[in-house]
């Protein structure tokens, strides 16, 4: 009897995605969610096809870098495959065909391989499974949405219509108030996220939605880690600031407490850079953008003020915009002056 033979270098039936079943037959998917899932395809039987591999056989064991089967059967075989699409709340099953290519000793094609693709019933259970993911991203983005915060004329909004005012957040002037804990702006804004993520109802909501969507994670998808489904509780706090600034606070709920953490490569000083560049490269700014940030920089020592010559500060585009006082732990004072000059700003002190 001929033995088939089954190349060695054949890649799996399925190219597994972000998130996929232990069988391999499934994924999940939100363009919501796009740092925890997979994107959704738009055309589902294509994605299906170019995820889907077609094996070649063939009739001799003559290679001896190949993997020799015996018996193996030439027919067509099945793989069961299910998009699970958080956005739309749809459970989409479908049957997968896949017929081999089969070529003879002498390298012609015997039969053409070819893929089908056909839509089955979802079960109830992958149905309830994706409903209740698709609830807790309805409650997430109720949350998101109170942790969007805008400054407008000094006075702090949440909310993409910020239609609510902040007022205990005014604390904050400008990104480097968060950094730097002016008037403890770290903290209060840390409280009040603590606020929205742990006790506000929507937040609440997400974890009920999410753990009824975990108790089907078995039989859906089979031993797939929970951690994979803990990721969506996730938050990202973007705070604007009249000057231009802007800090990203990144907020993970997972373990039931918020872990914040402040990225500053997503952050922004008034100048356009990166907090973390801007920071680093502290010494070498010559002219700032924001005198709330300066002042900022200047009250915890971060910076390196000019030295003021006699008259230096008297051209016609120059004036004074505030004065800051620093007293060290002996009592000893220091002077600093802000100076505009046109759109920027410069810090110079006595020396």
């Amino acid at each position: 009897m001929n033995k088939i033979l089954l190349f060695i270098l054949l890649l799996p039936a399925f190219l597994l995605a972000k998130h996929v079943s232990a069988q391999g037959d499934g994924l999940i998917c939100s363009n919501y969610w796009q740092a925890q899932f997979s994107s959704c395809p738009a055309d589902k039987i294509a994605f299906i096809k170019q995820q889907t591999y077609i094996p070649t056989l063939q009739d001799s064991c003559s290679n001896g870098d190949a993997i020799c089967i015996g018996d193996a059967n030439n027919q067509p075989f099945y793989q069961p495959y299910a998009i699970y699409n958080i956005d739309d709340n749809e459970a989409n099953r479908f049957q997968v065909k896949i017929v081999p290519k089969v070529v003879n000793a002498n390298g012609l094609v015997t039969q053409q391989g070819h893929i089908t693709v056909q839509r089955i019933n979802s079960t109830q259970h992958e149905r309830d499974f994706v409903k209740h993911l698709n609830e807790a991203q309805h409650y997430h983005k109720q949350v998101q949405d109170t942790l969007f915060f805008t400054q407008k004329d000094s006075v702090m909004y949440s909310g993409s219509e910020q239609s609510t005012v902040k007022s205990s957040l005014n604390a904050c002037k400008t990104a480097m108030s968060y950094v730097n804990n002016d008037s403890n702006c770290g903290g209060i804004l840390n409280n009040e996220i603590r606020l929205e993520v742990q006790n506000n109802a929507n937040a609440i909501a997400v974890v009920a939605a999410l753990d009824k969507a975990s108790g089907f994670i078995n039989l859906v998808l089979g031993n797939v880690e929970t951690d994979k489904l803990n990721k969506i509780l996730n938050y990202d706090v973007i705070m604007r600031f009249d000057d231009g600034s802007m800090i990203v606070v990144n907020v993970d709920v997972t373990r039931g407490v918020a872990k914040i953490i402040a990225d500053l490569d997503a952050s922004s000083a008034a100048n356009g850079q990166t907090l973390k560049k801007f920071l680093n490269d502290i010494n070498k700014v010559e002219d700032f953008y924001s005198p709330d940030e300066l002042e900022s920089l200047v009250r915890k020592n971060n910076l390196e003020t000019h030295c003021r010559p006699q008259g230096v500060m008297t051209g016609v585009n120059t004036r004074l915009i505030r004065t800051v006082i620093l007293v060290d732990k002996h009592g000893n004072e220091r002077v600093i002056n802000i100076y505009q000059r046109e759109t920027t700003y410069i810090a110079v002190g006595n020396c």
